[in-house]
C-alpha cells in the first residue's frame, strides 16, 4: 500500500497531466473521484511489509477519472 505525500493542499508538485485533469473537471474533482493511471512514484520512507510505504509521484500517465460512489 502506498500513500502519497502532498507539501501542501495545492497538489502543486503532482505532475502537471494530474492537476490538469482535476482542474478540467472542477474544483471538487480531486475529492469525488478516483484516480486511474501508470504512476512513476518514488519512495520517501522505507518498505516495510504491513505498513503503508510513503511515496512521491513523479510521472502519470493513461489517466482517467471514475466519480465515486
Amino acid at each position: 500500500m502506498l500513500g502519497v505525500v502532498q507539501q501542501d493542499e495545492r497538489f502543486d508538485d503532482l505532475p502537471a497531466n494530474i492537476r490538469q485533469l482535476w482542474d478540467a473537471q472542477g474544483n471538487d474533482a480531486m475529492w469525488s473521484s478516483d484516480l486511474f493511471g501508470d504512476f512513476l512514484v518514488c519512495p520517501i520512507s522505507k518498505d516495510k511489509p504491513g505498513y503503508m510505504q510513503l511515496v512521491s509521484v513523479k510521472e502519470a500517465a493513461n489517466l482517467h477519472l471514475r466519480p465515486r460512489t
